[in-house]
């Protein structure tokens, strides 16, 4: 059977992209809301000015985050009118896959100032969101194109190429 027979058919794999942004917006924003409701707050008042600016900047990168999940749906209906194209599948999963970078530097900057204030120590804050967001790129791009590299690999060799 050729790789052409084993994909799914185009409906199936843009209602799969269209679920995937589904399935991270919530989180993403849940946390844009409890982000923002936080600079509204004596707390955020009393942080140092960088810890501000680094808390508006993961707040701009949730907000970023938010608006590339969104856009399938919307590009789904008014640029494709709901028809399920391939140019459409292209487009919509260049905005998922790019999603989670601004969310990871989200979370990364937002753990680095509760580190920060916590433990009044910012090395130890700047360390551990690093290491978060490391780990963040690690799971959510470096390992899934590492696997779709072998597969690829392993797909061209069992042909003989």
């Amino acid at each position: 059977m050729s790789d052409q027979e084993r994909a799914p058919p185009l409906p199936q794999k843009i209602e799969q992209m269209l679920t995937e942004a589904r399935v991270i917006l919530p989180g993403a924003q849940a946390l844009f809301g409890f982000q923002f409701t936080m600079t509204l707050t004596r707390a955020f008042e009393q942080l140092p000015d960088d810890s501000k600016l680094i808390h508006i900047a993961a707040l701009c990168c949730l907000a970023l985050a938010v608006i590339l999940l969104m856009t399938p749906a919307a590009l789904h209906r008014l640029t494709y009118g709901g028809e399920d194209t391939a140019a459409f599948f292209v487009l919509g999963s260049a905005f998922v896959i790019a999603a989670p970078a601004p969310l990871a530097f989200a979370i990364g900057g937002d753990l680095y100032v509760a580190i920060s204030k916590a433990s009044d120590s910012p090395l130890l804050g700047v360390t551990l969101a690093a290491t978060l967001f490391v780990i963040l790129a690690a799971l959510w791009y470096a390992l899934p194109l590492t696997l779709r590299y072998c597969a690829v690999r392993g797909r061209l060799r069992s042909r003989g190429a």
